[in-house]
């Protein structure tokens, strides 16, 4: 898979999100995992994010990319929210290690 490709091997990868009651919640998960939802998921399912802009700040051997997104199922908004990326530059290529989102169902575009 090619998305693989694109993470450091010790990636980390967390998720801030509102809860039923209104608290506010972080989740972290495997990128292996995150990996086995994708390849999961049926042929016939239509999914795609939509990244909005991009925030980039690059500093040597570090940059930090922030982009908001709307992810899409079926053609219908599911959720949005903010990717915030931080990157590293090894052997002249840029590999993810940490990735942190939001995710929320009220005040989509």
């Amino acid at each position: 898979m090619r998305l693989k490709s694109f993470a450091h091997p010790d990636i980390k990868m967390q998720s801030v999100a509102i809860d039923n009651e209104g608290n506010t919640d972080l989740s972290t998960s495997e990128y292996s995992h995150f990996l086995k939802s994708i390849a999961s998921i049926p042929a016939s399912t239509k999914f795609e994010e939509k990244l909005h802009n991009f925030d980039i700040l690059v500093n040597g051997m570090i940059a930090n990319v922030s982009t908001p997104y709307s992810f899409y199922i079926n053609d219908e908004l599911s959720h949005c929210g903010v990717n915030t990326f931080q990157l590293m530059k090894s052997k002249s290529e840029w590999k993810i290690i940490y990735l942190v989102d939001t995710r929320s169902k009220k005040g989509c575009k």
